[in-house]
């Protein structure tokens, strides 16, 4: 009995978080919630130091990986899943490298973990804390966000203009030119995005995957280019192929 009650008074009195279920809470609440998990680890541990260092380097991570998905074209294609396995998998081998030693100390010692309905209720306000923030950034600079779309003909054919420098008579004029040349049809949906170059106007025109490449396509649309030039005598035209608005993989001029 006198051993029982000395092993039940030396046991911690604070609680850790496991690592799997630092695993769980990271991959579901972000790269905040991973941060702020192993700090909280760190703090039980009288690592300050460490907490302190982890939430900078959690904080500058963070920004960084907004600042990629927003800013750098070919990662924001990546595959979703991708991020959350990648952080997810960082924040589990520094768990096992700097804590799992304290971790597996501290319940042989009988003290206590976090419960899952904590993690996952941490996993979910970090969550909401990460995605609202990214939502209304990628809102706020989404490039068609400044742009008018104005629909035209029985197909809707779409032509998109920013009216700061684009008049909608200027927009009416040259979608008309558009249905002449036969690329606003009269089934299939067309989009064009209308923008000033220099002196004259550049089309942006979003298409498949490839279409850029292939010598037939690239020929109908100089074909078209020249017919729409000889439209705007006095304005040159550029054509743009894209996967997307501003991600321009072909110029014809």
């Amino acid at each position: 009995m006198e051993n029982t009650a000395t092993v039940q008074n030396s046991a911690p009195t604070y609680k850790v978080y496991k690592e799997k279920g630092i695993w769980a809470g990271s991959f579901l609440g972000g790269p905040l919630v991973a941060g702020y998990l192993i700090a909280e680890n760190f703090k039980a541990f009288g690592d300050k130091n460490k907490a302190r260092n982890t939430w900078i380097i959690t904080v500058v991570s963070t920004i960084v990986l907004f600042a990629l998905l927003l800013f750098v074209p070919f990662i924001s294609k990546l595959p979703a899943p991708l991020f959350p396995l990648v952080y997810t998998a960082i924040a589990y081998a520094l768990v096992i490298r700097y804590q799992k030693q304290k971790i597996d100390a501290h319940i042989q010692a009988g003290g206590q973990t976090f419960k899952w309905y904590r993690i996952l209720g941490v996993g979910v306000i970090g969550c909401i804390i990460t995605i609202i923030p990214l939502a209304i950034t990628l809102y706020l600079t989404d490039p068609s966000m400044s742009y008018t779309t104005k629909a035209y003909g029985p197909a809707k054919n779409e032509l998109l203009y920013n009216k700061k420098s684009i008049s909608d008579s200027e927009a009416d004029k040259m979608a008309d030119a558009l249905t002449k040349v036969g690329l606003f049809g009269q089934s299939q949906e067309v989009s064009v995005i209308m923008k000033i170059e220099d002196n004259g106007y550049l089309l942006e025109m979003p298409v498949k995957d490839g279409v850029w490449d292939d010598k037939d396509a690239i020929n109908t649309f100089e074909d078209l280019k020249a017919q729409i030039q000889a439209l705007y005598p006095g304005k040159k035209i550029v054509f743009a192929l894209c996967t997307d608005i501003d991600d321009i993989k072909k110029r014809i001029e």
